[in-house]
């Protein structure tokens, strides 16, 4: 009973020290980097931006051909973020060479 209170008048007063929200805001990647914050989680991604790009457009792959990406697809995958580094992997040109990849014309 007294969480709940706690928790209402936290909610009323909009200061937000819900104890959840510090839970799940902290963790490690795999590389063994840790984050705190959002801001940290933020920038990881930021200085790492091939990886998201190759994550996002093997996403994006896996929705446009209906089936999971397999061991033969990773060189296509990355050709495809190596042709859209020099723009920093801008959108329209991650979509624009997952259009013309041989993964999605032979899907």
């Amino acid at each position: 009973m007294t969480l709940i209170v706690w928790f209402v008048c936290q909610v009323i007063i909009e200061k937000p020290l819900n104890p959840l929200y510090v839970l799940l805001y902290f963790g490690h990647f795999i590389d063994g980097s840790t984050y705190a914050d959002f801001r940290d989680y933020r920038n990881y991604l930021a200085t790492h931006d091939d990886r998201l790009a190759r994550a996002f457009a093997g996403k994006l792959l896996t929705f446009a051909t209906g089936r999971e990406l397999g061991f033969s697809d990773r060189a296509e995958l990355d050709r495809i973020v190596a042709d859209t580094a020099q723009n920093k992997h801008r959108l329209r040109d991650l979509l624009h060479r997952i259009i013309q990849s041989e993964i999605f014309l032979n899907k």
